[in-house]
């Protein structure tokens, strides 16, 4: 009979976590002094991901086995996925200690160092293995991160060939490595190498995702959110002083631009950066489950019901303010949240919303040369990408017909006018959040926390204006994107 430990190991290797979950839960039971269950589970809650799930599945395997070097790496990978940076580096510092000259434990205490923002120390991390000649995948993708502050681009484009030469990585292990060559080539201005290894990349990306699906959804939602239904739908009673104004919604299209306005809002000495927060999309999912289908956005406005948008609504805030005790507003960036702007109409209809746009086809190139998670698996092929753009555009273009009220209010904010006038259009933002204008907004890039976003460098810069206009350097690769887009006009 298969135990339950090698059931879960099946299960987890079959590309099924949940099912593998089950297993370990049910071997840690069995075997409550073994820890590989729990580190196991560890692993299976990282790949969903559940990542407080995760940690404290590898806390318990520490705990059962405290000098195991594997546990304390992995334990730092789940806290440095959730921007616990500190604790991550202390995590591979303990991992560390027993073996010094790991190449994968000394490029995971040097990526945490990079996306704090310490990128000297970070080159000096790796430096001994990378003169020694150390041919090691997760070291190279470091050593590449880095090399454009360091000078070595062509020298980081030839040892992660030495990697794909050395390992024959396939699947998502390639796909991360030939979106790193994209970049570097096109730091390059090597412009056909470069989408080559972007095509590439995104040939190999996990996921997949159904456009033809989410064009029918996106027709459902326009039709059942008239101006009539909204109008009608419950606003959340929250009465607690300063939390129905809380909230500043950031969203538009990835890559449009929401990191750059989040830091400037961040940078207001009254306001808090809540960063990409998944609560919408939680609360649509479990609307839907109550509303008997699967979509992930929210169909059926009749289930919005008056208890059920004030549980939700004051539940969210309690969530949000646990960012910041005293800030007046804090944002939250999930760009995807266009999707969501009736269930924030009754949710939060003092809430302020501000929706970036950028260039179509320089949001969507830069979509198509990012790695982003499965979830996102529209971005990997260019008629996708042209169509989800097209959705996301008529889904904005009907929920500003039918929020007629400015109840919740919108500002749409053009990436080319903020960072090519960026004081009028910042001082604009700042008197839409209702908040008193400060000199800091304007230096935003001095005061940035850490992110692990897409935009994580870009956030540590002052304003500049290169990615304006990027994809014309493309435009001979970019005929599927064009003809998608036109067709969705």
């Amino acid at each position: 009979m298969t135990s339950s430990f090698d059931l879960g190991q099946q299960s987890l290797q079959s590309g099924h976590p949940d099912e593998a979950i089950v297993h370990f839960r049910e071997a840690s039971k069995e075997q409550p002094t073994n820890p590989y269950p729990w580190f196991f589970r560890g692993l299976a809650e990282m790949q969903i991901p559940r990542l407080t799930e995760a940690q404290r599945a590898f806390r318990k395997a520490i705990q059962l086995r405290p000098t195991s070097a594997d546990f304390h790496y992995e334990y730092g990978m789940s806290l440095r996925h959730d921007g616990k940076l500190d604790q991550a580096l202390d995590a591979f510092d303990k991992a560390l200690e027993k073996y010094a000259d790991e190449p994968h434990f000394v490029a995971g205490r040097a990526e945490t160092l990079r996306l704090q923002g310490h990128f000297d120390e970070a080159a000096s991390t790796i430096a001994p293995l990378i003169e020694q000649g150390v041919v090691e995948r997760r070291l190279a993708m470091v050593y590449a991160r880095l090399a454009h502050r360091t000078g070595n681009v062509t020298e980081a484009i030839e040892l992660l060939h030495r990697v794909l030469e050395a390992e024959h990585p396939e699947g998502a292990i390639r796909s991360n490595l030939a979106f790193t060559l994209g970049r570097l080539y096109d730091r390059n201005d090597d412009v056909d190498q470069a989408f080559d290894w972007y095509r590439q990349a995104n040939d190999n990306a996990p996921g997949t995702f159904d456009i033809s699906g989410w064009e029918r959804a996106v027709t459902r939602m326009t039709k059942a959110w008239t101006t009539d239904t909204v109008q009608e739908l419950p606003r959340a009673r929250v009465t607690k002083r300063g939390l129905p104004e809380l909230p500043v919604f950031i969203l538009g299209m990835p890559r449009s631009g929401t990191s750059l306005v989040e830091r400037i809002v961040a940078a207001h000495p009254d306001t808090a950066a809540g960063g990409e927060r998944n609560a919408l999309n939680e609360i649509a999912h479990r609307l839907q489950e109550a509303a008997t289908s699967n979509a992930v956005m929210l169909e059926r406005p009749e289930v919005l019901r008056q208890p059920i948008a004030d549980k939700h609504a004051k539940a969210y805030l309690r969530d949000l303010r646990s960012v910041s005790r005293d800030a007046l507003r804090i944002t939250d960036k999930m760009p995807t949240n266009f999707m969501h702007l009736g269930l924030i109409a009754s949710l939060f209809p003092d809430a302020r919303i501000i929706h970036c746009q950028r260039n179509p086809l320089d949001t969507c190139l830069s979509c198509f040369f990012q790695e982003f998670s499965a979830q996102l698996a529209w971005s990997t092929d260019l008629d996708a990408l042209g169509r989800f753009h097209s959705c996301y555009e008529q889904l904005m273009t009907h929920w500003q017909t039918v929020l007629t009220d400015n109840s919740p209010a919108v500002l749409n904010v053009r990436y080319h006018d903020l960072v090519t006038t960026p004081e009028p259009i910042t001082r604009e933002i700042i008197e839409f959040i209702g908040l008193p204008w400060d000199d800091a907004c304007l230096r935003h890039h001095e005061h940035a926390e850490t992110t692990i976003t897409a935009s994580n460098e870009q956030v540590r810069q002052p304003i500049y204006t290169t990615a304006v206009g990027r994809h014309e350097r493309y435009r001979h690769h970019l005929e599927p994107l064009i003809s998608a887009l036109e067709g969705g006009s």
